[in-house]
């Protein structure tokens, strides 16, 4: 075992969850606090510059874009942070693997629903909260060997965005189309981080992708909320 990092005496234990040093470990801790902070104040942020109270379709898409930023947000914190290797340290990671389903259905719904509405509105709607509803099933009952499905998954529910790209374009200003391409491609460029476990600080630097992906995806949807 290599200096420094976490000791674990049982071997299929090692083998089910990632071992880091303390550093590693405080560096990522440091990312979740730090977003947590910040998402924390912004989801109100959020109601009051769409003030959706008369809109029940606005409500409804600020209430699960809250629920999924603030759901993966804090399962993230708690299962990366949690040392103890422990079926409650599982279950935190089915739980944690759930969030970015939620995440990503959350931060389309806004703009489904909302902005573009209609028939293209509605089925992508449909169409990304029936793949979370496969994720959940994937991260919940094969949580290991649904790992790489999960992934192509998610980067699949990501980018199909661009099966509504016109009618995006149509529906938002310039800026928020900016924000919303900045944050796929940090989602993706992540990605290489998060399969680099060899890399010092991956899992750290990965999170810090995410949140910085997720600043602009918040930024998007504040944006758009107020026209």
């Amino acid at each position: 075992m290599r200096s420094g990092k976490h000791r674990v005496d049982n071997p299929s234990i090692r083998e089910l969850f990632p071992t880091y040093t303390l550093g590693e470990r405080r560096v990522d801790q440091f990312v979740h606090a730090l977003a947590i902070a910040v998402a924390i104040p912004a989801v109100p942020l959020l109601f009051i510059a769409a003030d959706p109270w008369d809109d029940t379709v606005k409500l409804a898409a600020c209430l699960l874009y809250s629920f999924g930023l603030l759901w993966m947000l804090i399962l993230s914190a708690a299962y990366n942070g949690l040392v103890l290797h422990s079926r409650s340290k599982e279950i935190l990671r089915r739980l944690d693997h759930t969030g970015v389903y939620l995440l990503i259905a959350g931060s389309y719904t806004p703009f489904a629903i909302v902005k573009i509405g209609g028939a293209w509105g509605i089925s992508i709607f449909v169409f990304v909260w029936s793949l979370a509803a496969l994720g959940f099933v994937l991260a919940l009952r094969f949580p290991r060997t649904g790992d790489q499905a999960s992934l192509v998954l998610c980067l699949a529910m990501g980018w199909s965005v661009i099966i509504i790209i016109g009618p995006l374009i149509d529906a938002v200003s310039t800026p928020v189309l900016v924000l919303l391409g900045a944050g796929g491609l940090l989602y993706t460029a992540g990605v290489g981080f998060h399969l680099s476990r060899r890399m010092r600080y991956h899992n750290a630097v990965w999170h810090a992708f995410v949140v910085a992906a997720v600043v602009c995806h918040y930024l998007a949807v504040y944006e758009a909320m107020q026209s």
